[in-house]
């Protein structure tokens, strides 16, 4: 499955008011497995109830980097998109789409999220009864919030909405640009993480 690439993001104008809230970074290790049962033919659903077969994916290791802002209860992004309360930063924040051009859900795109030395693997799924495989991509071991880590749309977004249900403005985090890096610096053999946090400023 190709990814593909995000265009620059629309400059944000306006102004700025004062609010009691909380803003953060967040870094964790994490190891996860996560599985995929909403795209799959009703013969297949049917094997799912038998427990038969359900597709099983790893997400990969690393530091996973929320951004959490209080000024939000929630995490629905469909209501207020690249902005919750607590929202991990995809690593890699390119974009995944099904065999039918659909943009994959976004529990399938942060399968890669994670900043870490290694390289993200390659992923084999099934999307309504087809076989297709989400690349894996070099590594990315350094955050850096100036960067864009957040996209509101793709090359087949037309009018502001994506074909299909999931839109690339519910992944990843719209994180505010105060210069602050965070580096993986090494990794040890009992999976203790050694990072680094600087000022790009």
């Amino acid at each position: 499955m190709a990814r593909s690439s995000s265009p620059p993001a629309a400059p944000v104008t306006g102004t700025a008011q004062a609010v009691d809230t909380t803003l953060a970074r967040i870094q964790e290790f994490a190891r996860r497995a996560s599985f995929e049962t909403t795209r799959l033919t009703p013969a297949e659903v049917a094997e799912v109830k038998n427990a038969a077969k359900v597709e099983f994916f790893s997400y990969n290791p690393g530091a996973l980097i929320s951004y959490w802002d209080t000024s939000y209860s929630d995490n629905n992004v469909g209501d207020h998109p690249g902005h919750g309360e607590i929202l991990p930063v995809d690593a890699r924040p390119e974009f995944d789409h099904y065999p039918t051009g659909d943009l994959a859900r976004p529990r399938i795109l942060t399968y890669d999220s994670t900043f870490s030395l290694s390289p993200s693997r390659d992923v084999h799924l099934r999307s309504l009864g087809e076989k297709y495989t989400v690349e894996g991509s070099a590594p990315v071991r350094t955050f850096d919030d100036t960067k864009q880590w957040w996209f509101p749309n793709d090359e087949h977004t037309v009018e502001g909405v994506h074909p299909g249900h999931y839109q690339p403005a519910w992944n990843s985090a719209d994180v505010p640009k105060t210069g602050t890096v965070i580096k993986v610096k090494k990794v040890q053999k009992d999976g203790d993480m050694i990072i680094k946090v600087t000022s790009s400023r």
